[in-house]
């Protein structure tokens, strides 16, 4: 025999996506809408909240320490002013890659530190030349002339226009 049963069921739904404007367009029904918000929580994107980066570091390298079994004492004060710098395109879920990566990375040691980060953090490239201004500007310079002229198929009058240079100062530069 059938027998139905009561039941107490809350739904907890999550989207990046623009509800309002989607029912708009006709990408997403609107009965749907009405069941799905009745309470409304609007979190900021990371980049939004940076004060919550300590926070939330903390709680992921528990997290993760714990599931690696790796032993970890805490993230250093440096490493955590890198943090607040980065503007997190990927919030929390890249956050949470950055401190796994570090955890991994710790070999041996139980501070996070911010040699223990990438260098997209750091904003810093390993092996990295720095080279004379001059010389940049004029290979940057060198390029666009290349570029345009070949865009331009050769007509170095053309050439110069694009370039918003006089077709003398072209000539000059080649």
């Amino acid at each position: 025999s059938i027998h139905s049963e009561e039941v107490d069921v809350r739904i907890v739904a999550a989207t990046n996506k623009n509800l309002e404007e989607m029912i708009n367009m006709g990408l997403f029904r609107l009965d749907l809408y009405y069941r799905l918000s009745v309470v409304t929580l609007r979190i900021p994107p990371l980049r939004g909240r940076k004060e919550d980066i300590p926070i939330l570091s903390k709680y992921l390298i528990d997290k993760i320490s714990k599931k690696n079994n790796i032993k970890v004492d805490g993230i250093s004060e440096d490493a955590l002013e890198y943090l607040k710098k980065y503007d997190w395109p990927g919030n929390v879920r890249e956050l949470e890659n950055i401190i796994e990566r570090a955890v991994n990375v710790l070999d041996g040691e139980t501070i996070i530190t911010s040699k223990h980060l990438p260098s997209k953090i750091r904003g810093i490239m390993k092996n990295k030349v720095v080279r004379e201004l001059k010389e940049v500007i004029e290979e940057a310079e060198r390029q666009a002339i290349i570029d345009s002229l070949i865009i331009c198929k050769g007509n170095r009058t053309l050439a110069a226009e694009t370039l918003g240079i006089s077709r003398t100062s072209l000539y000059e530069k080649m």
